[in-house]
């Protein structure tokens, strides 16, 4: 009956999980005999830097305020996607004056919320993050400035990075 079809979905999941595990397992970075080779180290997948994509853009009318849709691609050497793990930090500013900045929203995100936010589909391979600004939708720039810093977990590595993101849908100002 029906339930029978349940523990078959339950029982399929958690065989999945488990030969996930265990490729996770096989997978996991091991020395070889006298490690590893010159050439296998020479085409690892390094991060190299972390771009902020044009995607990325501020919605004022949000249902629940205005909120950063961010889009970052970490690439390697090579200009390629390169998936990363660690703790990705996040701050967005709003330039006031030549000389002032405010913080308007920031964001911490760990290693499992930053693979939940990965994406591959036909506007390329990304990671997807939102983040609510507090910003006032009357007054709002044409554009906010997006500052983050990534801890590779494999290797303890700090890299930052910097880029800005377009504000959308800006509130019509009363003709001066």
């Amino acid at each position: 009956g029906k339930h029978d079809l349940l523990a078959n979905d339950d029982r399929d999941d958690a065989q999945r999980r488990v030969r996930d595990l265990e490729t996770k397992l096989a997978e996991r970075p091991r020395p070889a005999v006298g490690g590893m080779s010159a050439e296998a180290e020479s085409v690892l997948p390094r991060l190299e830097e972390i771009r902020v994509d044009p995607m990325s853009s501020v919605r004022l009318d949000a249902p629940g305020g205005p909120i950063l849709r961010l889009v970052i691609e970490p690439i390697d050497g090579k200009g390629r996607f390169v998936q990363i793990t660690g703790e990705l930090e996040i701050g967005v500013m709003l330039t006031v004056s030549p000389t002032q900045m405010v913080s308007v929203g920031d964001l911490k995100c760990g290693p499992k919320a930053l693979s939940d936010a990965y994406r591959a589909g036909l506007l390329g391979t990304h990671y997807s993050l939102e983040l609510p600004l507090k910003l006032d939708p009357k007054q709002a720039p044409r554009t906010v400035t997006v500052n983050g810093s990534f801890t590779d977990a494999l290797t303890g590595k700090p890299k930052t990075f910097q880029g800005s993101a377009v504000v959308r849908q800006r509130a019509a100002t009363p003709a001066q």
